[in-house]
């Protein structure tokens, strides 16, 4: 994860490191260009507090805590730059939008890897394999990676609720437990329906995973376990295209790390299954 996203993801700060994150976070160029003393006088702390911060966070002092944070806006800026030489645009032909989306792609993989977590994977592959039953609540793309996943559990034995049409995964939610793990999917992380749903969980004592943007939205600050989506669309997309192959890649990790355990048994089961259907075309 590169330092912007994990000053984002930092759990527990204190007061004065909340401060500190949300200056930076707003400020990002001007707190890489200001002295440790214009810095703290401006996000309201000590300079001792930052030199600290910067300790917790990984880096030796300061310095290579402004070095690191350029980098990672160097690495925005080229993106940035990237996404928009992406988007599709009126008159490309086939050949032209097929480069675009080997580069969107491209860069999809590339980001979502950069911000994996890797405890965040560690404790919602973990709270899965305890769970009773795992709640998938996503709508549209985001509900795609739902059935993805809901397929790929339900193969081998995970009791899994999922349901398309959005009323009913609603509904549904009545029935989480504190002995179950809650997932969900959203983009935007503000969808209402899949809030309320979530918020219930949370509620009921669940184990919540959310899969989303790392800008503080609702799902967010509602999980224990945050898999951060990079930042790559914008507000008028043709289709959620990007979110939805991040997402995805998440979802296959979770499920290969869920398997990983008892592989022989869970590849018993893929062999069972297989042979189950191939009975209805022999």
């Amino acid at each position: 994860m590169n330092l912007l996203a994990k000053i984002k993801n930092y759990s527990a700060p204190t007061q004065a490191e909340e401060r500190l994150i949300n200056h930076i976070s707003n400020f990002t160029e001007e707190a890489i260009r200001s002295s440790v003393h214009k810095l703290a006088e401006e996000a309201g702390v000590s300079p001792a507090a930052i030199v600290r911060f910067s300790k917790k966070i990984g880096c030796q002092g300061f310095g290579a805590f402004k070095l690191a944070l350029a980098a990672d806006i160097a690495s925005e800026k080229d993106s940035a730059g990237l996404i928009q030489h992406q988007q599709i645009s009126y008159g490309d032909d086939i050949e032209t939008i097929i480069k675009k989306s080997r580069l969107a792609n491209i860069n999809v993989v590339e980001q979502t890897y950069q911000l994996i977590d890797i405890e965040a994977m560690i404790n919602a592959v973990n709270s899965m394999r305890q769970a009773r039953h795992i709640f998938l609540f996503g709508i549209g793309a985001s509900g795609a990676c739902c059935t993805d996943l809901a397929h790929k559990l339900s193969r081998i034995g995970v009791e899994t609720v999922y349901n398309v049409d959005f009323h009913a995964q609603v509904a549904s939610s009545v029935n989480i437990t504190g002995e179950d793990v809650v997932i969900g999917i959203s983009y935007s992380g503000d969808k209402k329906e899949i809030i309320s749903a979530i918020e219930y969980g949370r509620k009921q004592g669940a184990y919540i995973i959310a899969l989303t943007q790392h800008n503080n939205n609702a799902l967010y600050k509602l999980a224990d376990s945050k898999l951060v989506l990079p930042s790559l669309e914008h507000d008028l997309r043709v289709g959620a295209i990007a979110s939805r192959n991040a997402s995805l890649i998440y979802t296959d990790l979770l499920y290969l790390g869920f398997i990983s355990d008892d592989f022989d048994s869970y590849l018993e089961k893929f062999k069972l299954s297989r042979e189950m259907i191939k009975t209805f075309y022999d």
